[in-house]
């Protein structure tokens, strides 16, 4: 344990999305805007993409904090092979409903009836409801996209019913760009791409703030190794510095160097 090495209160890099970890990067808050945006305004849809660890889900946690007064949040996290059944047994259990278990009872009308009539109550009751849809470039059935289709277009005499979030890989903007019933509904666009060397020193500097640290343990050419290692992508920066600072811990280094970053990362046969 390197917590009382380096005079830490908290592990600085753990890989857990803990929003008091938050780096305010541009692109990460210009999502953040985005999505609040649509949401706040009731207008449909927002897609959130981007590579495995730069963050995706640490900003849909923020944006659950923002929202938390104005609208009731569902999550569905999808997995692969994902059916329209499976997917509306999820949100409808999300929003309260007792779905049935067993799969020969699952009824797509009493499903769809359910989640419907939880919005409108919701709606009724001066709240919106908000469908955040994780990992959704693993939906390969075209009647599961059907299904998300057809809760957005809930809407009363005004206005819409519901906000829609989807979020996952790169890949998850072609495939709705190949719907587009679907993509001519989403609002707002974001992609989360990798930290450059300036951000990626920020991100390292202001993790180790939080975790009670008042001095830089990571030398700048440590930092520099590190971004050409992970190549900015933030769960990869994390994996390697706690790496680096458990080594450094056990060999009792004054400092993480460059030279201690490299021996973490073949010890730990980390890249």
């Amino acid at each position: 344990m390197y917590l009382e090495y380096w005079k830490l209160k908290r592990k600085p890099f753990s890989n857990t999305p803990d929003p008091s970890f938050y780096y305010h990067s541009r692109q990460h808050e210009e999502a953040l805007a985005k999505l609040y945006y649509v949401i706040s305004e009731n207008d449909g849809a927002g897609l959130l993409t981007g590579m495995y660890g730069c963050g995706k889900t640490m900003v849909a946690k923020m944006l659950l904090s923002q929202i938390a007064g104005m609208s009731i949040p569902v999550v569905c996290n999808v997995m692969p092979e994902m059916s329209s059944v499976d997917l509306l047994r999820t949100v409808a259990r999300a929003m309260g409903y007792s779905a049935p278990a067993t799969r020969a009872e699952l009824i797509t009308d009493a499903l769809t009836e359910a989640i419907e009539n939880a919005i409108i109550s919701h709606s009724t009751r001066g709240r919106q409801t908000v469908l955040f849809v994780d990992e959704a470039h693993l939906i390969t059935n075209p009647n599961t996209w059907e299904a998300l289709r057809w809760i957005l277009n809930l809407h009363n005499n005004e206005s819409l019913l519901f906000t829609l979030i989807i979020s996952g890989h790169p890949e998850l903007e072609r495939q709705v760009n190949e719907i587009p019933q679907l993509a001519q509904r989403i609002a707002v666009r974001c992609m989360l791409g990798p930290f450059d060397q300036m951000d990626t020193a920020s991100y390292i500097r202001k993790r180790l703030s939080v975790a009670g640290s008042e001095r830089d343990i990571f030398r700048d050419d440590a930092i520099s190794v590190v971004y050409q290692l992970s190549g900015g992508v933030p769960r990869k920066i994390n994996t390697i510095c706690s790496s680096a600072l458990a080594l450094g811990a056990t060999t009792q280094r004054e400092k993480i160097d460059a030279g201690t970053v490299l021996e973490a990362v073949k010890k730990f046969a980390i890249v």
